[in-house]
């Protein structure tokens, strides 16, 4: 026996009903990461220079320099005339060079001495000639220059120099003195000339030679 047909009931949508309201708003996001720093900017202009500043205070003095030269003795030049070498073979010794008087105060003093010395050709025909140059402080020998010349051989050694030496020394001078270089036999003289310098602070004593 067979059982009745099941009914089927169709169901037919209606038409969309309006929207809705809005819902609320939500709660505010997360502050979001800060951005790569951007490319700096161009740089400004100059600005304007500022006021000049008040001038400092004058420093304390520093010391006092070094002592210059308080004399200079010009003397004498060796300037012939004529052919120099005839000069030379007529050397006269014995010669004294007067620098003048000594205008600054007596004392010890730090003196440079150029001296303009000549060796005859030795015509004469000594082998050997040993000669001084004296430096006086008027009748006073403050210091003297040795010098020596000596040649080997009978013959072919006849020459004939001029040349030039200076030296440093202290010693006393004394005011109103004439300073004088005095040549000894056997020294020729040629020229000469002296500066005075106060004494340096700080002297050593006499070296050696060894």
């Amino acid at each position: 026996m067979c059982s009745p047909p099941v009914p089927v009931t169709t169901v037919v949508a209606g038409p969309m009903g309006p929207t809705g309201p809005s819902g609320p708003t939500g709660p505010v996001g997360a502050v979001g990461v800060t951005g790569a720093t951007g490319a700096s900017g161009a740089t400004g202009p100059l600005g304007p220079i500022g006021l000049q500043g008040i001038t400092g205070a004058t420093g304390v003095q520093g010391p006092s320099g070094a002592s210059s030269m308080i004399g200079f003795f010009p003397g004498v030049i060796w300037d012939p005339t004529g052919p120099y070498t005839t000069a030379l073979a007529n050397l006269t010794d014995q010669l004294t060079l007067n620098l003048g008087a000594i205008p600054f105060a007596s004392g010890e003093y730090l003196l440079h001495v150029e001296l303009q010395i000549g060796w005859n050709p030795g015509a004469n025909g000594a082998n050997t000639r040993n000669g001084a140059f004296v430096l006086y402080d008027g009748t006073n020998a403050r210091q003297a220059f040795k010098w020596g010349r000596m040649k080997t051989g009978s013959t072919g050694h006849g020459y004939g120099t001029a040349q030039s030496y200076s030296f440093w020394l202290t010693t006393l001078l004394t005011q109103g003195n004439d300073l004088k270089i005095v040549a000894s036999t056997e020294a020729y003289l040629l020229g000469g000339q002296v500066s005075a310098f106060s004494i340096p602070p700080y002297k050593n004593a006499a070296g050696t030679l060894s």
